[in-house]
C-alpha cells in the first residue's frame, strides 16, 4: 500500500475521537461508533472498502462492525 492509498486514514473521523469506540465488543459502544461513521465521516467509503478488502475481521469500519461485514460479504458472494 502506498502513502496515498493510505491518506484517507487521516481524514476519518476516528482519527480524531476514542478510538477504543471502534473496537468494543460491547455492541452498544458500535453503535455509537457506527453513528460516528455514517454521520460525519467523509472518508467511510474507502474506509469500508479497505476492510472488505483485506476481510477485517475485528472492529469497527467504515460504518460497519465485523459481523455486518461478514453478512454483506455473504450477501455478494
Amino acid at each position: 500500500m502506498t502513502l496515498e492509498q493510505d491518506d484517507w486514514r487521516a481524514a476519518a473521523a476516528c482519527a480524531t475521537t476514542d478510538p477504543d469506540m471502534f473496537s468494543d465488543d460491547n455492541w452498544q459502544i458500535q453503535e455509537r461508533a457506527k453513528t460516528i461513521c455514517n454521520t460525519v465521516c467523509t472518508v467511510r467509503e474507502q474506509c469500508l472498502t479497505e476492510a472488505m478488502d483485506n476481510e477485517e475481521p475485528f472492529s469497527v469500519w467504515g460504518g460497519l462492525s465485523a459481523r455486518d461485514r461478514a453478512r454483506l460479504r455473504k450477501q455478494t458472494a
